[in-house]
């Protein structure tokens, strides 16, 4: 008869796909540093017109083994912005970053985007955006709860032609999603969100939130303590053993409006004390 230690059910594992957004800040080299020193990978998705005052700290990033996204030119929702602004928000940032990997003699591993706001340019305004089940989900007093739209999706476009426009567009400089296996949120097969060019996120973190003026965060994140609890609440949130898998949405902010450097370390301090490994996904 075997042990009992080997009678034990193997524990789920705990993977995280770290993506940080509005990259980079006044304490980008500090999170490069102290993501390094904890032996963590991300991407850190840039906005094209912050790169060339941090160009240094960028390059040394990259020579680290991280890896520099499109995040757009300004961080306006794609919804809001006629179709050809949204085209030269990508193809300006596009030419930023692939400056950046020139200047650093280093391959770019991939054409990665995540739209601001993950708002993808599917809908009339960005408030009708906010609005949708997704919007609400992610941006809008949501908790990470899949919300169906009335024909079973999560997105509910209203402006799919746009939308497909600016992936199709994507698809002319060579973005393509990375390859996430067994992700955990199940709306992610939904609505085409698998084939789409653009990078999303599965649930958001609220690192920003606590402090924030016009707060559009859950009601019960409303300090540090809410956050960290959240953030944990994801981890634990599995069934009959399977393994837990997310692309977490976090931020690199510190600025006049967020800072959320602080935060950012104790979340991330956090899911290695609970288990969680942090991998990169593979590049298509």
């Amino acid at each position: 008869m075997a042990p009992a230690a080997q009678m034990q059910a193997k524990a789920p594992m705990k993977i995280a796909y770290l993506m940080v957004d509005d990259a980079p800040s006044r304490d980008f080299a500090g999170k490069v540093r102290f993501l390094r020193d904890r032996s963590v990978p991300a991407v850190f998705f840039c906005l094209g017109k912050d790169i060339a005052a941090n160009e240094k700290p960028l390059v040394e990033a990259i020579s680290a083994g991280f890896v520099i996204g499109n995040h757009a030119w300004s961080h306006g929702k794609f919804s809001d912005m006629p179709l050809l602004d949204c085209l030269k928000e990508i193809a300006i940032a596009d030419k930023a970053v692939r400056g950046l990997y020139a200047k650093a003699g280093a391959k770019r591993p991939a054409n990665l985007f995540r739209f601001p706001y993950l708002d993808k340019g599917g809908h009339q305004n960005g408030g009708e955006y906010f609005n949708s089940p997704f919007g609400r989900m992610f941006m809008n007093k949501g908790n990470g709860a899949p919300l169906s739209a009335s024909n079973g999706g999560i997105m509910a476009y209203t402006n799919l032609e746009k939308k497909q426009a600016i992936q199709d567009f994507l698809g002319v400089l060579g973005y393509a999603q990375p390859k996430f296996n067994g992700l955990s949120a199940e709306w992610y097969a939904l609505d085409g969100l698998r084939a789409d060019r653009d990078t999303i996120a599965t649930y958001n973190t609220w690192e920003y939130a606590p402090g924030r003026l016009g707060l559009d965060a859950p009601a019960h994140i409303k300090d540090e303590n809410g956050v960290l609890a959240h953030v944990v609440a994801q981890w634990t949130q599995n069934e009959n053993g399977k393994h837990i898998i997310h692309i977490p949405l976090i931020h690199d902010r510190k600025d006049a409006h967020i800072d959320s450097s602080e935060l950012f370390r104790k979340v991330v301090d956090m899911m290695l004390q609970i288990g969680v490994e942090f991998l990169l996904p593979r590049f298509a």
